[in-house]
């Protein structure tokens, strides 16, 4: 194990790391990540410091990991900052391909204007970027993280889980990740945490608030010709996922909406959760196949009847 207490990103690492002191990044860092996992079964540990890539610009990336497998990236208290501003597609957490991942306890944290709240709640501008990508993985656990104000809270996309593997999101905390179409431009979308053409997750136990937007009209309206809705919602399972089990999430107060499945979902189970005080719907299933059960909720949309909320 390596620890870093010369506040320099150690760019690609083949042996574990922890952090001894903060790491502050300037624009020279580029779109070159601050650190690269460079083989299988590494731990990366933030412990109590801070990975502050505020000056970094809107390409830079903490931590990315391209198909190395069994990696781990723990917070014990670590902070990531970033300064992510729409339109910017950059990850602070970035994983690409590989399985046995696990994120643990790490805070996320975008657009730190002076230690205020983000973008999502001034109106002024809108947040960019995702807090934690994960792409084209066959296994991992991402528990205890609590991410702010990005574009996307969690994005997990092409993720399907074998049967006798772990895919697993429990106990995160997601808040204002969002973009705020009232101000920004129209068909934009966020999230708090995204299932997209990803099956055979467990999702359980998260808090999702403050998150997704309005459509241009502060209405969120569902187009069945397209399939499209003119909102984003804070939880999303979308674009073909199927056999995912959501349970006992918390998922109120959100700007566009509160639980969406898509047309095109199968066989997920929505079962305990909580959805209530979100814009236009508390819970909207597009679709015909998937299971809702003691979900309580005060409305609901989609082909859902008003008997779904409890």
């Amino acid at each position: 194990t390596i620890t870093i207490t010369n506040g320099t990103c150690p760019g690609t690492i083949t042996t574990n790391v922890v952090l001894g002191s903060g790491i502050i990044a300037d624009s020279s860092l580029g779109s070159t990540p601050c650190i690269t996992v460079g083989a299988d079964g590494l731990t990366i540990d933030l412990s109590t410091y801070t990975l502050d890539l505020s000056g970094a610009g809107s390409a830079a990336v903490a931590i990315e990991n391209s198909t190395h497998n069994n990696t781990t990236i723990t917070g014990s208290g670590g902070t990531i900052i970033t300064d992510y501003p729409s339109p910017s597609t950059t990850s602070a957490i970035d994983i690409q391909g590989g399985t046995g991942i696990s994120i643990n306890n790490v805070t996320l944290q975008n657009d730190p204007v002076s230690g205020a709240a983000c973008a999502q709640f001034n109106r002024t501008t809108t947040n960019g970027g995702t807090g934690i990508s994960i792409n084209s993985v066959t296994g991992a656990s991402l528990s205890g993280n609590s991410v702010y104000c990005y574009q996307y809270g969690i994005f997990v996309l092409n993720s399907t889980i074998p049967s006798k593997g772990t895919g697993s999101i429990s106990g995160n905390y997601l808040e204002a990740d969002s973009y705020d179409m009232l101000n920004g431009t129209s068909g934009v979308y966020s999230g708090g945490l995204v299932l997209n053409n990803s099956s055979g997750w467990t999702v359980s136990g998260n808090t999702i608030e403050f998150d997704g937007g309005y459509d241009k009209n502060s209405t969120c309206l569902y187009d069945a010709t397209t399939g499209v809705m003119s909102c984003a919602f804070g939880l999303q399972v979308i674009n073909s996922s199927s056999a995912n089990n959501v349970s006992n999430n918390t998922v109120n107060s959100n700007f566009g909406g509160g639980i969406y499945a898509d047309s095109t979902t199968s066989n997920n189970k929505f079962v305990g959760d909580t959805a209530l005080n979100n814009a236009i719907f508390d819970i909207f299933d597009a679709g015909s196949r998937n299971g809702w059960h003691k979900d309580t909720c005060l409305t609901s949309g989609g082909n859902l009847g008003s008997h779904t909320c409890h």
